[in-house]
Protein backbone atom coordinates (compact mmCIF):
# COMPACT_ATOMS: atom_id res chain seq x y z
CA UNK A 1 0.00 0.00 0.00
CA UNK A 2 1.38 3.20 -0.92
CA UNK A 3 -0.72 6.24 0.82
CA UNK A 4 -0.40 9.73 -0.96
CA UNK A 5 1.46 12.17 1.17
CA UNK A 6 0.50 15.63 1.09
CA UNK A 7 2.28 18.37 3.43
CA UNK A 8 4.03 22.09 3.56
CA UNK A 9 6.87 23.47 4.62
CA UNK A 10 7.95 27.24 5.28
CA UNK A 11 10.12 29.36 2.66
CA UNK A 12 12.95 28.91 4.41
CA UNK A 13 13.28 25.58 4.13
CA UNK A 14 13.29 26.27 -0.03
CA UNK A 15 14.62 23.13 -1.32
CA UNK A 16 15.93 25.13 -4.84
CA UNK A 17 17.90 28.41 -2.14
CA UNK A 18 15.77 30.82 -4.17
CA UNK A 19 14.89 33.03 -1.33
CA UNK A 20 11.44 34.39 0.15
CA UNK A 21 12.22 37.93 -1.40
CA UNK A 22 13.46 36.95 -4.67
CA UNK A 23 10.51 34.21 -5.52
CA UNK A 24 7.84 37.36 -4.42
CA UNK A 25 4.75 36.73 -6.12
CA UNK A 26 5.87 34.17 -8.41
CA UNK A 27 4.85 30.51 -7.91
CA UNK A 28 7.13 27.41 -8.95
CA UNK A 29 5.50 24.72 -9.68
CA UNK A 30 8.23 21.21 -9.79
CA UNK A 31 8.15 18.17 -12.02
CA UNK A 32 9.04 14.54 -10.63
CA UNK A 33 12.68 14.20 -10.59
CA UNK A 34 14.23 11.87 -12.99
CA UNK A 35 17.76 10.15 -12.94
CA UNK A 36 20.15 11.47 -15.27
CA UNK A 37 23.59 9.33 -16.28
CA UNK A 38 23.71 9.56 -12.07
CA UNK A 39 22.89 13.24 -11.32
CA UNK A 40 19.20 14.16 -10.76
CA UNK A 41 17.39 16.89 -12.69
CA UNK A 42 13.75 18.32 -12.05
CA UNK A 43 11.42 20.23 -15.02
CA UNK A 44 10.14 23.40 -13.05
CA UNK A 45 7.67 25.72 -14.39
CA UNK A 46 7.56 29.65 -13.23
CA UNK A 47 4.42 31.54 -13.14
CA UNK A 48 3.92 34.92 -12.78
CA UNK A 49 7.60 35.89 -12.87
CA UNK A 50 7.95 38.89 -15.47
CA UNK A 51 10.86 40.02 -14.00
CA UNK A 52 12.93 36.77 -14.03
CA UNK A 53 13.94 37.16 -10.89
CA UNK A 54 13.66 33.26 -10.24
CA UNK A 55 16.04 32.64 -12.77
CA UNK A 56 18.47 34.93 -11.16
CA UNK A 57 17.76 33.30 -7.79
CA UNK A 58 18.41 30.11 -9.80
CA UNK A 59 22.01 31.62 -10.42
CA UNK A 60 22.39 33.00 -7.41
CA UNK A 61 25.93 32.38 -5.32
CA UNK A 62 23.56 30.35 -3.31
CA UNK A 63 22.01 28.26 -5.10
CA UNK A 64 24.90 28.02 -8.18
CA UNK A 65 26.53 25.87 -5.67
CA UNK A 66 23.62 23.14 -5.55
CA UNK A 67 22.22 23.49 -9.27
CA UNK A 68 22.31 24.39 -13.13
CA UNK A 69 18.90 26.25 -14.82
CA UNK A 70 18.49 26.01 -18.25
CA UNK A 71 15.77 27.77 -19.79
CA UNK A 72 13.77 25.45 -22.15
CA UNK A 73 11.02 27.42 -23.05
CA UNK A 74 10.57 31.19 -21.94
CA UNK A 75 7.47 33.32 -22.98
CA UNK A 76 5.03 35.78 -21.28
CA UNK A 77 3.33 33.17 -19.74
CA UNK A 78 5.40 31.05 -17.84
CA UNK A 79 9.24 30.07 -17.74
CA UNK A 80 10.32 26.61 -17.81
CA UNK A 81 13.87 25.25 -16.86
CA UNK A 82 15.67 22.26 -16.47
CA UNK A 83 17.15 21.92 -13.01
CA UNK A 84 20.49 19.71 -13.00
CA UNK A 85 21.59 18.87 -9.24
CA UNK A 86 25.43 19.33 -9.03
CA UNK A 87 25.23 16.87 -6.26
CA UNK A 88 22.72 15.88 -3.54
CA UNK A 89 19.76 17.71 -3.68
CA UNK A 90 19.45 17.38 -0.20
CA UNK A 91 16.34 18.52 2.67
CA UNK A 92 13.24 17.49 1.33
CA UNK A 93 13.92 15.54 -1.62
CA UNK A 94 16.55 13.55 0.10
CA UNK A 95 13.80 12.73 3.28
CA UNK A 96 11.37 11.45 0.57
CA UNK A 97 14.33 9.47 -0.91
CA UNK A 98 15.07 8.12 2.52
CA UNK A 99 11.71 6.72 2.83
CA UNK A 100 11.69 4.99 -0.15
CA UNK A 101 8.55 7.47 -1.78
CA UNK A 102 8.83 9.00 -4.92
CA UNK A 103 7.98 12.76 -4.98
CA UNK A 104 4.93 13.43 -7.12
CA UNK A 105 4.39 17.35 -6.82
CA UNK A 106 5.86 20.63 -5.47
CA UNK A 107 4.41 24.41 -5.75
CA UNK A 108 5.96 26.89 -3.98
CA UNK A 109 5.05 30.36 -3.42
CA UNK A 110 5.56 33.31 -1.07
CA UNK A 111 3.91 31.65 1.85
CA UNK A 112 5.15 28.20 1.71
CA UNK A 113 6.12 25.20 -0.40
CA UNK A 114 3.71 22.31 -0.79
CA UNK A 115 4.83 18.77 -1.48
CA UNK A 116 2.28 15.59 -2.67
CA UNK A 117 4.26 12.50 -2.20
CA UNK A 118 3.53 8.47 -2.43
CA UNK A 119 5.41 6.84 0.39
CA UNK A 120 4.79 2.85 1.26
CA UNK A 121 2.72 2.41 4.38
CA UNK A 122 6.51 1.66 6.13
CA UNK A 123 8.02 5.23 4.96
CA UNK A 124 5.81 7.63 7.12
CA UNK A 125 7.60 7.65 10.17
CA UNK A 126 11.32 7.18 8.44
CA UNK A 127 10.12 10.17 6.57
CA UNK A 128 9.54 12.14 9.31
CA UNK A 129 12.32 11.10 11.31
CA UNK A 130 14.74 12.21 8.24
CA UNK A 131 12.74 15.66 8.18
CA UNK A 132 13.38 15.94 11.95
CA UNK A 133 17.09 15.14 11.86
CA UNK A 134 17.89 17.62 8.80
CA UNK A 135 15.59 20.48 11.18
CA UNK A 136 12.59 20.13 8.03
CA UNK A 137 9.64 22.03 10.00
CA UNK A 138 7.14 19.59 8.19
CA UNK A 139 3.20 20.40 8.47
CA UNK A 140 1.19 17.06 7.30
CA UNK A 141 -1.72 18.24 5.53
CA UNK A 142 -3.44 14.63 4.66
CA UNK A 143 -2.35 10.79 4.43
CA UNK A 144 -4.88 9.41 1.70
CA UNK A 145 -4.43 5.82 0.78
CA UNK A 146 -5.36 6.32 -2.70
CA UNK A 147 -8.92 5.42 -4.49
CA UNK A 148 -9.88 2.68 -5.62
CA UNK A 149 -8.42 2.60 -9.22
CA UNK A 150 -5.14 1.85 -7.73
CA UNK A 151 -6.64 -1.29 -6.11
CA UNK A 152 -5.13 -4.91 -7.45
CA UNK A 153 -7.47 -5.58 -10.79
CA UNK A 154 -8.15 -2.52 -11.47
CA UNK A 155 -5.99 -0.66 -14.19
CA UNK A 156 -5.38 3.14 -13.53
CA UNK A 157 -7.26 5.74 -16.14
CA UNK A 158 -5.71 8.37 -18.19
CA UNK A 159 -6.54 10.88 -15.30
CA UNK A 160 -4.04 9.49 -13.14
CA UNK A 161 -1.24 10.71 -15.91
CA UNK A 162 -2.52 14.32 -14.31
CA UNK A 163 -0.89 16.28 -11.18
CA UNK A 164 -3.61 17.22 -8.88
CA UNK A 165 -3.57 20.83 -9.87
CA UNK A 166 -4.15 20.28 -13.15
CA UNK A 167 -7.12 17.25 -12.48
CA UNK A 168 -8.58 20.31 -10.09
CA UNK A 169 -8.25 22.37 -13.01
CA UNK A 170 -10.24 20.42 -15.80
CA UNK A 171 -12.62 19.29 -13.57
CA UNK A 172 -13.79 23.32 -12.67
CA UNK A 173 -13.46 24.04 -16.23
CA UNK A 174 -15.89 21.15 -17.18
CA UNK A 175 -18.39 21.84 -14.37
CA UNK A 176 -18.24 25.58 -14.93
CA UNK A 177 -19.21 25.08 -18.54
CA UNK A 178 -15.23 26.71 -19.99
CA UNK A 179 -15.25 23.68 -22.62
CA UNK A 180 -19.05 24.44 -23.98
CA UNK A 181 -20.07 26.32 -26.71
CA UNK A 182 -20.53 29.75 -26.00
CA UNK A 183 -18.15 29.32 -23.16
CA UNK A 184 -19.87 30.47 -19.63
CA UNK A 185 -16.93 30.82 -18.01
CA UNK A 186 -13.46 32.68 -18.61
CA UNK A 187 -10.07 31.81 -17.90
CA UNK A 188 -10.27 34.80 -16.04
CA UNK A 189 -13.29 33.12 -14.23
CA UNK A 190 -11.75 30.00 -13.35
CA UNK A 191 -8.61 32.19 -11.78
CA UNK A 192 -10.45 34.30 -9.25
CA UNK A 193 -11.73 30.65 -8.04
CA UNK A 194 -8.65 28.46 -8.08
CA UNK A 195 -7.09 31.39 -6.55
CA UNK A 196 -4.17 31.91 -9.01
CA UNK A 197 -3.54 33.93 -12.31
CA UNK A 198 -4.42 33.48 -15.79
CA UNK A 199 -1.61 32.09 -17.08
CA UNK A 200 -1.39 29.97 -14.29
CA UNK A 201 -4.81 28.65 -15.13
CA UNK A 202 -4.34 28.63 -19.22
CA UNK A 203 -0.67 26.21 -18.50
CA UNK A 204 -2.97 23.93 -16.22
CA UNK A 205 -5.17 23.34 -18.74
CA UNK A 206 -2.66 22.94 -21.49
CA UNK A 207 -0.73 20.79 -19.85
CA UNK A 208 -3.30 18.93 -18.27
CA UNK A 209 -5.12 18.20 -21.68
CA UNK A 210 -2.06 17.31 -23.37
CA UNK A 211 -1.38 14.79 -20.96
CA UNK A 212 -5.01 13.08 -21.24
CA UNK A 213 -4.45 13.07 -24.93
CA UNK A 214 -0.80 11.69 -25.09
CA UNK A 215 -2.27 8.27 -22.86
CA UNK A 216 -5.74 7.71 -25.01
CA UNK A 217 -5.09 6.27 -28.75
CA UNK A 218 -6.92 8.27 -30.84
CA UNK A 219 -5.87 6.64 -33.77
CA UNK A 220 -8.71 4.02 -34.43
CA UNK A 221 -10.98 6.92 -33.71
CA UNK A 222 -9.16 9.10 -36.27
CA UNK A 223 -9.71 6.60 -38.69
CA UNK A 224 -13.49 6.53 -38.82
CA UNK A 225 -15.49 9.78 -40.30
CA UNK A 226 -17.92 10.90 -38.02
CA UNK A 227 -20.67 13.77 -39.08
CA UNK A 228 -19.43 16.79 -38.46
CA UNK A 229 -21.03 19.63 -35.86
Amino acid sequence: MYPTLRFEIPNENDPFRIGTETLGTASVHVEPDIAVGGTTEHTVWVFDDPDRRVAEGFRSADAAAAVEAVAVEDDSDAAVYRVRWTGRPGGVFDCVREAEGTLLEAVGTDGAWAFVARLPSRGFEPFQSACARVGLDTAIRSVNSGPPRYRRGTPPSAWDKLTRAQAETLALAIDAGYFEVPRKASLSDLATQLGISDSAVSQRLRRGLSALLSSTDLRGHAATPRPRD
